[in-house]
């Protein structure tokens, strides 16, 4: 049952009022930042509790809001939090009931949801306006889709209306209001634009293409309450399916204003505490209100250091007795413990020393990076701008140890000045951000006569020697002598001297002077027919500091080729041609071939090659070259078919040595080509040979097809007609003929 106050007069200190009845509810303390246990890194961070009187004979009607829902857009959380705030709820819809006087008695909250399924009539409207003005709260949720002509019926008497809405997510900018107290932000989406007129106030507006939108209109309105709120979506219980926008009543800020609203509509702000009242402990030490560190505001009671916390500290700051306007206490000390660490870092005990000068390129750098409290750190270390994390090959941090060792990741440092930074970050606390240090000094490597590095570069213009170019970057100071000896046996022992080096003035010899030196080496005629990885070719260089060497292999012997050859391949076949090599040092495309006089580079074993529509023999050179330029061939020769034999046949006469009494005579053949194809009509060949003739000499002539002696019928039988005299004898031959494909048969 909703109580009415009858206000006569406030102080800050025991106001003076009476009521119908004394409220039954109890004081409330809760905790509201830091979270509890946490750590932070903000020197004064302050400590926050909201202590408010709890009625638990207040009561809310929820019209048509689905507060028994437990699904992701229901209310159930939030029933069940204000529950545990002392506020009971009941559930209907105007679908089934009417909003009466004698309904609204019931309540001191009474909330709409934003889809009421009809208009509420003039006398509900009216049941309404009577339930605020005598003391009643009224909450009004409003969406996108919500029918505006319908709530601005019931909003109207309160100088609210809606006037819009947007399909998009916004955040709320939030006035100074009991509401709004401790909390940040408020989010929706899918919103209403609400329009206030006074006395009505916006307390949180949002923007949209320039023009200002109120989300959260509040009103006194008698002696009750008004609010009016843009969204439906702050007190769902969630997960909402798109968590970037908005988290619903699991939201701390949705949380707190939820809180806040609920308070406020039912007036628990009348019920005042007693702020003289507050007893707080901070790390033992007890103050109260009249400590300027402690405030009350809105019914949030905050603790504010000064001076700042310690760098690192433990804190533990309790509420530990407070009381009502009307005597009620809290049941028990309410306390928020946390860490408190704002110091950075420490980078200590740096080798090499700054400013240090040492000889050795290799050398590992060390530091020992470690925190006050937190064993927590992210750590990087930059060297001559190279990066690395103890993640990074090279280097490592354990026991508070950072060790970048160059030699881990087959490096050095060079020579000259070493500039290294490293930073480290303490990412223990969970507010005002991590505690960063950063520590940059150099130092010095000395330049002492050295070899950095040997190369090799084989011969790449292949022929009947093999010259390798040998290179070497001499760094420091000029080599009194740079000589070159070799090994067989992998380094075990060395004193085998090259014979035939091919060295400029100044690369090999006395006084060589830093930089890039090159020569020759006909190994070849050093070691002919070798090929072995063990054999090391050592670069020295002999002056305040030197030695160094490096190896590469050897290799003048050809490779061995085995290959398939086939014996017989057919035109238009795919030929898959495979070889196999061994070599010790084969190279990235080893192989030329040459396949009927065509050539191809190839850089596998394998080659498919398409035989040509002809009847030919065939020769394929494999030609291998190695990295080292030793080469070897290898050759097999195949047929390649194509043609298959045409069927002929002599329709006329029946058989040669026959005897004609025609003037004109005509012998005809039958031919068809086996593989399918058409004749080609137009190639095709005949002699026609005359002896013994009674009248002239012998004579013989050829009959091509734009002959008139040769005609067609179709494309398979051939027509030669010739002129003849009696008595002739005559031999008539079929040269040759061609099918579409330009395959020839000689019958």
């Amino acid at each position: 049952m909703r109580w009415r106050i009858v206000l006569l007069g406030f102080m800050l200190f025991g106001a003076s009022f009476r009521v119908d009845a004394a409220p039954s509810g109890a004081l409330v303390a809760e905790r509201l930042s830091p979270d509890d246990s946490v750590v932070s890194a903000c020197p004064e961070l302050p400590v926050r509790f909201q202590v408010y009187f709890s009625d638990s004979t207040q009561k809310i009607l929820w019209i048509d809001v689905p507060i028994l829902s437990t699904g992701v857009y229901g209310y159930s959380t939030l029933k069940d939090t204000l529950s545990g705030r002392g506020f009971s709820s009941d559930y209907t819809t105007v679908s089934s009931d009417t909003i009466t006087d004698s309904l609204c008695g019931e309540y001191d909250i009474i909330v709409l949801g934003f889809n009421l399924p009809r208009d509420l009539t003039a006398a509900e409207r009216t049941a309404l306006e009577g339930f605020v003005s005598d003391g009643g709260g009224l909450f009004v949720i409003t969406e996108y889709g919500t029918d505006r002509t319908r709530y601005n019926a019931i909003l109207s008497a309160y100088g609210i209306s809606l006037i819009g809405a947007i399909d998009f997510a916004f955040t709320l900018s939030l006035s100074s209001h009991p509401v709004t107290a401790g909390v940040s932000d408020i989010t929706g989406n899918g919103v209403t634009e609400i329009s206030t007129s006074s006395p009505a106030s916006c307390i949180g507006d949002y923007s949209y293409l320039f023009t200002t939108y109120c989300g959260l209109a509040v009103r006194n309105y008698g002696s009750g309450r008004v609010a009016c709120y843009f969204d439906e979506l702050a007190f769902i219980n969630g997960p909402y399916p798109y968590p970037l926008i908005l988290e619903g009543i699991d939201d701390p800020d949705h949380l707190q204003f939820a809180r806040n609203l609920f308070d406020w509509l039912g007036r628990r702000d009348l019920y005042g505490v007693d702020t003289l009242s507050f007893r707080v402990s901070v790390n033992g030490d007890t103050i109260d209100i009249t400590d300027p560190r402690l405030t009350y505001i809105d019914s949030v009671l905050t603790f504010t250091p000064s001076p700042a916390w310690d760098e690192v500290e433990t804190v533990t700051v309790c509420l530990d007795s407070a009381s009502s306007g009307l005597g009620h206490t809290l049941d028990s000390s309410v306390c928020i413990f946390f860490y408190e660490d704002y110091s950075s870092p420490h980078i200590e005990a740096v080798v090499p020393a700054p400013g240090a000068a040492v000889d050795d390129s290799t050398i590992p750098i060390v530091a020992m990076v470690y925190d006050d409290f937190c064993d927590s750190l992210e750590i990087s270390v930059t060297v001559n701008g190279r990066y690395f994390t103890p993640e990074s090959l090279g280097c490592s941090y354990a026991s508070d140890y950072l060790t970048v060792d160059p030699d881990e990741f087959g490096g050095s440092w060079g020579t000259g000045e070493i500039n290294v930074c490293i930073h480290s970050v303490d990412i223990c606390p969970d507010t005002c951000g991590p505690n960063i240090s950063d520590s940059c000094y150099s130092f010095t490597i000395r330049q002492p006569v050295v070899i950095d590095s040997v190369w090799v570069d084989v011969e790449t213009d292949c022929n009947d020697s093999n010259i390798v170019t040998i290179c070497y970057a001499l760094s420091g100071d000029t080599a009194d002598i740079v000589y070159i000896e070799a090994s067989d046996d992998a380094g075990v022992s060395w004193g085998i001297i090259p014979s035939t080096l091919i060295a400029p003035a100044g690369h090999i010899g006395a006084n060589i002077l830093p930089g890039i030196h090159c020569f020759g080496w006909l190994v070849s005629d050093d070691l002919p027919g070798v090929e072995s990885a063990s054999f090391m070719l050592k670069v020295v260089a002999v002056g305040e500091d030197s030695a160094s060497s490096d190896s590469f292999p050897v290799d003048t012997r050809a490779p061995d080729i085995s290959f398939f050859c086939p014996d017989t391949v057919s035109g238009g076949e795919m030929v898959h041609l495979e070889w196999g090599i061994t070599d010790m040092f084969l190279g990235d495309a080893p192989c030329s071939l040459y396949i009927c006089g065509e050539g191809y580079e190839v850089g596998d074993t394998f080659f498919n090659w398409t035989a040509p529509y002809e009847n030919r023999l065939c020769t394929l050179v494999v030609v291998v070259r190695d990295s080292f330029c030793n080469i070897t061939r290898d050759t097999c020769t195949f047929q390649i078919r194509y043609c298959t034999e045409f069927i002929t046949r002599l329709d006329c006469p029946t058989s040669s040595n026959e005897f004609s009494s025609c003037v004109s005579q005509e012998v005809r053949f039958f031919f068809r080509d086996t593989t399918g194809a058409n004749i080609d009509t137009m190639r095709v060949y005949f002699t026609v040979h005359v002896i013994n003739r009674e009248t002239g000499a012998d004579s013989s002539f050829s009959i091509a097809p734009v002959s008139p002696y040769l005609h067609f019928v179709g494309d398979t039988l051939g027509i030669v007609s010739f002129p003849g005299a009696d008595g002739d004898s005559v031999v008539v031959t079929l040269d040759s003929l061609f099918n579409e494909s330009g395959c020839r048969t000689v019958p």
